[in-house]
């Protein structure tokens, strides 16, 4: 059981009334194991055996799916939630970091929803895949370069590693790369950022 159906390991449930259950009602073992990751997600009664042994088990199956699909996208919510919380606290403590040039300036996103305007705009995956979670986590720092003469259009985004202290990426719209003025202004920041981050480790 702890091989077919994963999700009864920890419960006291009866191994081998279970695999009986399901060979004699033809239950496929994966779908009888998500059934069961929803009945113990759900809370519900794991001793009480109209629940591991319901006689209309696609009926039952069904029905706990919909349940455990709603329970699922309200902890989505909630999880949401508060990492855009986490993520407005944790930009404040980067403002410090942000530049300007005689041709660019460099934005901290004050807010994740920026950072999906930015993947938008420039069409690439700053606003996707994660690194709203990697800046709140402390790996990487995503900072906008910006024209000074439009600091409120997006032009190029910058990934800086905050664990070996780089320029991890700096892509322009469709991940092409930006112009050299831009990656010289951007690679003066990264040095002043190491310099500046190295110090206070050393304090």
């Amino acid at each position: 059981v702890a091989y077919r159906i994963p999700a009864a390991v920890g419960t006291k449930i009866d191994r081998q009334r279970l695999l009986d259950y399901v060979d004699e009602n033809n239950i496929d073992y994966t779908l009888y194991n998500d059934y069961l990751v929803a009945l113990k997600a759900l809370k519900y009664d794991l001793k009480d055996t109209k629940n591991i042994y319901p006689r209309d088990f696609q009926t039952m199956h069904d029905l706990r799916a919909v349940e455990y699909a709603s329970f699922k996208a309200k902890q989505d919510r909630k999880k949401r939630a508060k990492l855009y919380r986490d993520f407005r606290r944790v930009a404040k403590g980067y403002i410090g970091l942000e530049a300007k040039g005689e041709k660019y300036c460099l934005i901290v996103p004050r807010d994740i929803s920026e950072l999906i305007t930015e993947g938008e705009t420039l069409s690439h995956c700053v606003g996707r895949m994660g690194y709203d979670k990697k800046m709140v986590d402390g790996d990487s720092l995503i900072i906008f370069c910006r024209e000074n003469a439009a600091p409120g259009t997006p032009f190029a985004t910058v990934e800086y590693d905050l664990k070996n202290n780089k320029v991890r990426q700096f892509y322009a719209r469709g991940n092409a790369a930006p112009p050299q003025d831009a990656v010289s202004f951007v690679s003066m920041w990264a040095k002043g950022v190491k310099d500046m981050r190295k110090e206070r480790a050393a304090i």
